[in-house]
């Protein structure tokens, strides 16, 4: 089965899970730098998903896969695949993050500056 979208990202996949700030009054928040990384991804997909002509979030079993190629052994990929996730969901990608049913998340170490790929499959069964 061909993926209906393959992605590919510039930059690292930040943990989002460890960017919240504990602020005055008990305020939690992402900090501007966090926020900043995390709109420059998601402007990327949101640029992806139009070029591939998806109109509207994908609904229905979805399954992922993603290659983080880092430049540093210390990655979480999970927390990073939880992030990526997100941002599926915030470009419009999909439309809810609990219908990917199946995924599988892979690291690369490489020289140079890090990216990710993925593919998005929609199974119609």
């Amino acid at each position: 089965m061909d993926p209906i979208l393959s992605i590919k990202l510039k930059g690292t996949m930040p943990s989002k899970k460890n960017a919240w700030k504990h602020g005055r009054n008990g305020q939690v928040y992402i900090d501007k730098d966090m926020k900043r990384e995390l709109g420059v991804l998601s402007y990327q997909l949101s640029r992806q998903r139009i070029k591939a002509g998806i109109k509207s979030p994908l609904v229905g079993n979805i399954r992922v896969e993603v290659i983080f190629y880092i430049n540093k052994v210390r990655v979480d990929d999970d927390n990073a695949y939880t992030t990526f996730q997100d941002l599926l969901q915030d470009a419009k990608i999909i439309k809810n993050d609990r219908m990917v049913y199946d995924h599988s998340v892979r690291r690369e170490i490489i020289k140079g500056e890090p990216y990710c790929e993925a593919n998005i499959y929609l199974d119609t069964k």
